[in-house]
């Protein structure tokens, strides 16, 4: 459910779907709203990643490509095999695992990653991005 903040403070559903999700909700439960993702920065992102995977000739799958680069820009989550050894997992970029502030500071370091293995300045690559966002 999306709310928005009208001018005397208050909170209402932001559309005709909200409005009937917050029917659900009882009168005096509470409710939890945070600030949701930019969905153009989420966009954003993933041109970044298309960015990348075109300037390399690695890894012939995108999805590959871009769990590689989310491991290496430190992303990932690590399970132990059965005779010890680290098995690196990718995290998501899914909306609910991932908070805005977080997906910020993931979107510098893979920027950083790509930057360094395509051996292109930053603010190149963020010119090439900025009608994304």
């Amino acid at each position: 459910m999306y709310l928005v903040k009208n001018k005397s403070g208050l909170y209402s559903p932001m559309d005709e779907s909200d409005f009937e999700e917050s029917k659900s909700v009882g009168v005096g439960n509470v409710v939890k709203a945070t600030k949701p993702r930019n969905y153009l920065f989420h966009k954003k992102m993933f041109a970044l990643f298309k960015l990348g995977f075109d300037s390399q000739d690695k890894f012939d799958k995108f999805e590959v490509y871009r769990k590689i680069i989310l491991i290496k820009a430190g992303y990932f989550d690590i399970a132990p095999t059965k005779n010890g050894e680290p098995y690196y997992i990718p995290q998501s970029l899914a909306y609910e695992n991932m908070k805005a502030e977080v997906f910020e500071k993931c979107f510098t370091d893979v920027l950083d990653v790509i930057s360094k293995e395509t051996e292109t300045a930053p603010e190149q690559i963020k010119s090439e991005l900025a009608g994304f966002y």
